[in-house]
């Protein structure tokens, strides 16, 4: 089975921790941790549940990520695994960032206590999950929230690729607004609505005055500069229900 490293910031010092792997992959992965990080002892398994409940902890991070493979959204990923460790350790709050995919998830109230891991599968980063409470993390829940996390980052891993797929799908590359293609079927759908509940729509378009003159005079990165800067501004505009989308070189609408 594939490895998942976790750098965990605990209670206990920041280490990194080698999960789901087989156990000569954790064994020989112990040294390199104790080189690290000298203020931990040697474990048998690091970044798993101890050995003695290693097959529990194992099947019931198999479980959890059972539960999860039901969706490929990740709030509601997130959601479902902040309640299936709640059997397992006591939170007061799960949290999940990732900056570069636009995610900032928190459920339930921050406490003083954290226990901070930060997911790669592969060499890829899938974010950092936060778990808080008001009293301090034991050595022994760290480890069961280690094991658990087990059964959190391929479904992850899953949910963000598909995320990807469906922006590169419906975005435009250069300004990250909808594409042509997604504008017309959400406009269908807006002038269909708007029929039905007997409602006003507006449509706004916007072409950029001597767009050909920025390109000749200043090169074709000023112009995607210019682009990125109007289709951020539309974006901004705080008019409700915006739906933004590039339709040509120098055309947004709204």
């Amino acid at each position: 089975m594939g490895g998942t490293v976790l750098a965990c910031d605990s209670p206990y010092g920041q280490f990194w921790g080698l999960s789901m792997a087989t156990p000569q992959a954790a064994h020989s992965h112990s040294a390199n941790i104790n080189q690290a990080d000298r203020h931990l002892r040697a474990r048998p398994t690091p970044g798993i549940i101890p050995a003695d409940d290693g097959r529990q902890g194992l099947d019931r991070a198999l479980q959890i990520s059972a539960r999860l493979q039901t969706t490929l959204e990740v709030d509601k990923l997130v959601s479902i695994y902040a309640q299936e460790i709640k059997s397992s350790v006591s939170c007061h709050s799960v949290s999940y960032h990732h900056p570069e995919q636009g995610y900032s998830i928190t459920l339930g109230e921050i406490a003083r206590h954290t226990c901070n891991y930060r997911l790669m599968v592969n060499g890829q980063y899938l974010g950092e999950m936060t778990f808080t409470r008001k009293r301090k993390f034991s050595q022994g829940e760290s480890q069961v929230l280690e094991g658990l996390l087990c059964g959190l980052v391929y479904p992850l891993r899953s949910a963000l690729l598909y995320t990807q797929a469906l922006k590169a799908a419906f975005s435009d590359p250069l300004t990250g607004i909808n594409n042509h293609s997604t504008m017309s079927s959400t406009l269908k759908r807006e002038v269909e609505l708007a029929r039905r509940h007997d409602m006003p729509l507006s449509v706004i378009m916007l072409d950029i005055d001597r767009f050909k003159t920025i390109n000749d005079s200043y090169g074709h990165a000023a112009g995607d500069s210019v682009l990125c800067a109007v289709a951020g501004n539309v974006e901004q505009t705080g008019v409700r229900r915006p739906r933004a989308a590039r339709l040509g070189a120098g055309s947004d609408v709204t």
